[in-house]
């Protein structure tokens, strides 16, 4: 059972970056999600560009039998098993011997936490010395 990939409202396939719906969590091309934030509805699909890429049958992700998700194929099957685990769950498993909770399954997308740079930590402490060392 294979999933198509790619934008969830126009379908499309190449996106400078992806987003998520806020509500729904379902997956979108940066300008429907551009369209939804400023205007509060979804992109009219009159505004999608004749001849863009669209998505075929695609086996860049596969659900995931333990979560019941749609994920990008980093995962693996279990020994013998006729199933397949997303990376989450499948690195939980190799590394704890047990099956991942479902209190650890996240619905909603989570951005990376960027740490901060030694200049901005410096200067956020010691104004006067992050002078010096911008130069």
């Amino acid at each position: 059972m294979e999933q198509e990939f790619g934008c969830s409202h126009c379908y499309a396939t190449s996106t400078p970056i992806w987003r998520y719906d806020p509500s729904s969590g379902a997956r979108l091309c940066n300008a429907c999600a551009l369209y939804l934030s400023r205007h509060g509805t979804m992109r009219p699909l009159t505004h999608v560009q004749v001849g863009a890429p669209r998505i075929e049958t695609s086996d860049e992700c596969k659900w995931c039998t333990h979560c019941q998700r749609w994920r990008p194929r980093r995962g693996g099957r279990g020994k013998g098993q006729d199933v397949w685990k997303c990376s989450a769950c499948a690195q939980y498993q190799r590394k704890t011997g047990k099956l991942r909770p479902r209190g650890m399954f996240n619905n909603k997308y989570q951005p990376r936490i960027r740490r901060q740079s030694a200049y901005a930590r410096v200067a956020s402490v010691h104004p006067e010395s992050a002078q010096s060392l911008r130069l």
